[in-house]
C-alpha cells in the first residue's frame, strides 16, 4: 500500500524524535523561570523549525483534498522534548503541535492553575487574549487584552494572572503552532488544573468588560473551531 502524506509525515517526526504525550504534575513553577526557559526553548526549537514545515509541507496535500469535518479534532503532532539548562528537571512539561487549515480556531477557552505558550511556526493567525476577572455561576467576566495578528516566530503566554484566556484563528493554510503547557502551577491551591471554555462573544458590560457564558468543549468548537 502506498503511504499516505500523514504517514510520511509521522515517519519523519519519528525519526527525529521520540512520540509520546507528557502531562505535568510536581512543584510550583514561577513565571521568570517558564519565561527564562520560554527563551532557551525558543533559541533550541530553531533547529527542528525546518522539519515542522517539511511535515506542514507533506501535510497540505492531504488538508487540500480532504472535507472540512475531517480535521476536527485538529492534528497534533508530539516530539521529545530537549533539556534546556535553567529548567528543574523534575517538571514534565506537555507539549504538542496545532494543525490548523483557514479559518479553523484553537477555540477561546480559559485555564485553571496552569501556565501554557504558544509559538507560532507557520502561517498567521489573528490572536484574541483577555483578562478573566471574575468567576460566575454560570460564566466569566473577562476583558480584552490583544487582539492582532501573530506571524511566525512570534510567541504568546497566559497564566492565572494574566491573558488568562485565549483564541487563536489560522487565516492561512496549513498552519502550526508549537503549544507548551504546565499544570498544577500550585498545587493544592485554587480550581483543578485544567481548560474552561466559554463564549467570548457574550454580553457587553461597561469598561470594555464581557459577560462570558460558560459552554462546554463541543459547542465551543460548533461555534469556534
Amino acid at each position: 500500500m502506498k503511504p499516505t502524506p500523514i504517514t510520511l509525515a509521522l515517519k519523519m517526526i519519528e525519526q527525529r524524535h521520540v512520540l509520546r504525550n507528557q502531562n505535568v504534575i510536581g512543584q510550583r513553577l514561577n513565571g521568570r523561570t517558564l519565561s527564562h526557559g520560554l527563551l532557551a526553548l525558543r533559541a533550541n526549537f530553531a533547529s527542528e523549525i525546518n522539519a515542522k514545515l517539511a511535515v506542514g509541507q507533506a501535510l497540505t496535500s492531504h488538508f487540500e483534498n480532504q472535507p472540512i469535518e475531517v480535521l476536527v479534532p485538529r492534528l497534533s503532532l508530539s516530539f521529545k522534548f530537549p533539556k534546556v539548562e535553567g529548567l528543574p528537571t523534575q517538571y514534565v512539561f506537555g507539549k504538542q503541535i496545532f494543525a490548523l487549515k483557514e479559518g479553523r480556531s484553537v477555540v477561546p477557552h480559559g485555564h485553571n492553575n496552569m501556565v501554557t505558550a504558544f509559538l507560532m511556526l507557520k502561517g498567521d493567525f489573528r490572536g484574541r487574549h483577555y483578562d478573566r476577572l471574575e468567576d460566575l455561576p454560570d460564566g466569566y467576566i473577562i476583558k480584552p487584552t490583544i487582539d492582532r495578528k501573530f506571524v511566525p516566530g512570534e510567541c504568546s503566554t497566559i497564566s492565572d494572572k494574566k491573558n488568562n484566556v485565549h483564541w487563536f484563528e489560522a487565516l492561512s493554510e496549513p498552519s502550526f503552532i508549537f503549544n507548551i503547557h504546565v499544570f498544577n502551577v500550585s498545587p493544592g491551591l485554587g480550581a483543578p488544573t485544567g481548560r474552561v471554555y466559554l463564549n467570548p462573544e457574550g454580553e457587553k458590560l461597561a469598561g470594555g468588560r464581557i459577560k462570558a457564558p460558560r459552554i462546554d468543549y463541543h459547542t465551543s468548537v460548533k461555534l469556534f473551531g
